[in-house]
């Protein structure tokens, strides 16, 4: 019986050393066009999370 620790089957991850790795370029440092696709993205991202939040929860717990 374990006393501790993560459960069977799951290796613990350390914290990257860097708190920023894994983030992109701030605005400030994006060329224009980086700047459009990054909106453009987010915008489609905000567009499926709208999707999932309208639909009924039956139908995302039964396809996930």
């Amino acid at each position: 019986m374990r006393a501790s620790g993560p459960p069977a089957g799951e290796n613990p991850v350390d914290p990257p050393d860097d708190p920023n790795s894994g983030q992109g370029p701030s605005p400030d440092e994006m060329s224009p066009e980086e700047r459009q696709q990054a909106e453009e993205m987010a915008r489609e991202m905000a567009a499926v999370q709208e999707q999932i939040a309208s639909a009924p929860a039956s139908v995302v717990v039964a396809t996930t």
